[in-house]
């Protein structure tokens, strides 16, 4: 596949996504996603990844599931994700030149595989790095009154939910104003984020 191919591609998998992504509630609870080898990707790489609709954060290569004990599902397809190298030239004076490449590959998602009790337990390890934290053990009024070093938190009943950087500070209508306490809270850590 050449660049240009490449650069399409992901132009148009950025493309589907954005048409498919829904409200930003969606994207907020997506991990981050991680690699079998313990990376985290980045870049477009993890725009890639992280609009997919499998509940695993941890992405792995044909060859990082096989060698951690698991194998592809029949009939599962691999993710277009992207990556440069830097390639070296010699030119006719013999001065050395750099000049970067971009490359891709597949990779799979973890729930698109079986692996054995090792290659579970390894996956465990990744995805547990995002479930570190636990809101629904909070409350969410003690999530927002401890705060650390958290933006001051302002009341009104004319006020519009929103961050004003300058004076490190949400303002939100009243509580009563939200047609549920989750619309509250949504706005609320929305904003105070």
């Amino acid at each position: 596949m050449k660049t240009n191919e490449i650069y399409e591609t992901i132009t148009n998998k950025v493309i589907e996504g954005m048409k498919t992504a829904g409200s930003w509630k969606q994207l907020w609870s997506n991990p981050s996603p991680v690699s079998l080898a313990g990376h985290y990707y980045q870049g477009v790489n993890q725009l890639l990844l992280a609009c997919s609709d499998y509940k695993s954060p941890v992405w792995a290569s044909f060859n990082q599931i096989r060698s951690n004990g698991g194998t592809v599902n029949k009939g599962e397809k691999g993710t277009f994700i992207v990556f440069t190298t830097t390639l070296k030239d010699v030119d006719a004076e013999g001065n050395e030149k750099k000049h970067w490449m971009l490359k891709y590959y597949y990779v799979f998602n973890t729930d698109q595989c079986t692996f054995d009790e090792k290659g579970l337990a390894r996956i465990a390890k990744f995805a547990e790095f995002e479930n570190h934290f636990n809101p629904d053990n909070l409350s969410a009024d003690e999530i927002i009154k401890n705060y650390p070093s958290g933006p001051n938190i302002e009341f009104k009943t004319s006020f519009h939910p929103c961050y004003i950087p300058s004076l490190d500070t949400v303002r939100m209508p009243h509580k009563i104003q939200f047609k549920n306490s989750e619309a509250f809270y949504s706005a609320m850590f929305h904003e105070g984020s």
